[in-house]
């Protein structure tokens, strides 16, 4: 084909602004990774003292979530109370009647997430010998089953090979039977039935939990989750960041059903306690790490007695410009959301998909101030070395379990993206003073 000069440079220059709305809706950077932000990019309205003038590493570490060892073995495991239900229905009519209730829960990697866990350590400590974390969060559900030997051996794995500090929160499946059911009402029905074979007094709580984690290198934040009550703790692990980790699976409180069927719950009390936490710490970066995200809280009425309900807290956060992200497990999915205000003020809401699960990933989280009032989380996904099963790998054996591969995995924008937010006043100073 042949142009002449007026046709050559009308095709150049279409050429051009095509590369360049491209480049614009895939939010080009340096690393390839898309933007986002909580604020409008084209006029952040940053002021003189959201500025701290040093461009500095907040905090950087790793975050792991649902692994779900499980016991196979174990009598209490659902698949083996369901066999024991079947063969004599007549010894254990309760039991039978209950489980047939319960749709079946049993995943194909689940003898070997073991072996995950093992593998995910080691890709996280060998990332730390090259570019060194501060941390590990483990974000809950260490345990399928409740049982205490689930979550002791979940423990005693991390305490023996990360080379790093180590933290956790309490998920749903270490305290509810199968992550859903109270000991106080589903198994207590099935006791009814007398099962003497079976020790009932294997499944977890968050007291025998809280005493695994005492002899553990985490004892100084077990007696901390005790003496705060309801599970949380915080700390400080860099000289301008809190870290809150809150249990948000509180199952003895008025006004929630026996079974929350795996909703995250936050009284009133813990609730408090939280902000309590933030504003002390008004001159710090508040990061916050829970099992559930905001919006799988138990349905309740809004400023009821006992309960904070999800819109509730996500409000209450998003007032108090020093907290910048709420990073949780329990979906089993990648997914980032931004929790903002018309004024660009909020935070992230960062959940990190199922060891368990496909894609089976660890996320690697960076934060800095830019100095400009302007600060950005950098996250990373990354998968653990692969393992195999009778010659199949087990991504595919967990990629074929799962209900949507693709949302498990989560948009590019849930994976590895620059998370854009404003500096708060008070933190800036604080940052610009030391």
């Amino acid at each position: 084909m042949i142009f002449g000069g007026s046709t050559m440079k009308k095709f150049l220059v279409s050429v051009v602004m095509i590369f360049v709305m491209l480049c614009g809706f895939i939010a080009c950077n340096d690393n390839g990774d898309p933007k986002r932000y909580l604020f409008d990019s084209n006029n952040p309205k940053i002021t003189s003292d959201m500025k701290s003038g040093k461009d500095i590493e907040i905090v950087d570490f790793a975050q792991i979530s649902d692994v779900h060892i499980a016991d196979v073995d174990n009598p209490l495991r659902f698949s083996n109370l369901k066999m024991l239900a079947d063969a004599d229905p007549t010894k254990f009519p309760t039991l039978g009647t209950v489980l047939g209730l319960i749709p079946a829960a049993n995943r194909a990697v689940a003898p070997y997430t073991e072996d995950i866990l093992y593998s995910t350590i080691d890709s996280i400590n060998a990332s730390n010998s090259t570019d060194i974390l501060d941390f590990v969060m483990d974000s809950g559900d260490n345990s399928d089953t409740s049982l205490k030997q689930e979550y002791q051996r979940a423990v005693d794995i991390l305490d023996d090979n990360f080379n790093m500090r180590w933290y956790m929160t309490i998920g749903n499946h270490d305290v509810e039977y199968m992550g859903s059911f109270n000991t106080d009402g589903l198994i207590s029905a099935i006791v009814e039935d007398n099962a003497q074979d079976i020790n009932w007094d294997e499944l977890t709580s968050l007291q025998s939990n809280i005493d695994i984690l005492k002899i553990s290198t985490f004892h100084e934040f077990a007696v901390k989750m005790q003496i705060n009550g309801h599970g949380n703790y915080s700390f400080d692990p860099k000289p301008f960041v809190h870290c809150i980790v809150l249990h948000t699976t509180e199952i003895d409180c008025p006004e929630v059903p026996v079974e929350n069927f795996a909703l995250g719950v936050m009284t009133r009390a813990q609730h408090q306690w939280l902000l309590n936490e933030i504003d002390k710490n008004k001159n710090k970066f508040c990061l916050i790490f829970a099992h559930h995200p905001i919006g799988t809280f138990f349905p309740t009425t809004e400023y009821n007695k006992y309960v904070a309900s999800g819109k509730e807290i996500e409000d209450s956060l998003k007032a108090r410009k020093n907290v910048i992200a709420w990073v949780c497990g329990n979906d089993h999915k990648n997914r980032i959301l931004a929790k903002n205000t018309s004024s660009g003020w909020g935070f992230w809401e960062i959940t990190t998909s199922a060891l368990a699960d496909y894609p089976s990933e660890w996320r690697k989280l960076t934060i800095r101030d830019s100095g400009k009032g302007i600060g950005v989380i950098q996250t990373k996904t990354t998968r653990h070395a692969d393992i195999f099963v009778n010659g199949k790998n087990l991504l595919d054996i967990q990629r074929d379990e799962s209900i949507n591969p693709s949302a498990a995995k989560g948009e590019q924008g849930d994976r590895d993206v620059q998370l854009f937010f404003k500096i708060s006043p008070d933190v800036a100073k604080y940052i610009k003073t030391k």
